[in-house]
């Protein structure tokens, strides 16, 4: 499993957070939206489970949001990490 650590570089005016994997490396765009949807994807299902199944509700929300993007290539997530400094580039 790979260990990843979370620091801040001076991007402008402002410190922005980037993953950075052990390696050396810093987490693109694509992959870090796939793991952020699959998080809460898995996250939810546990929790309908365990809580409450309202929160299958949640899990659907993040599917909807997965084929909307499909089609329209916009995703609110996307959005959100870019104003974060996360590079969009492979």
């Amino acid at each position: 499993m790979t260990k990843h650590r979370t620091f801040a570089i001076r991007n402008g005016r402002r410190k922005t957070p980037v993953v950075v994997l052990c390696g050396g490396t810093t987490m693109k765009m694509e992959p870090l939206i796939r793991a952020i949807a699959g998080t809460f994807v898995l996250a939810s299902l546990a929790l309908g489970y365990i809580h409450s199944p309202y929160w299958h509700l949640f899990t659907a929300f993040v599917g909807l949001n997965l084929l909307q993007s499909a089609f329209t290539k916009w995703c609110l997530m996307e959005d959100i990490l870019g104003r974060f400094g996360v590079d969009k580039t492979c």
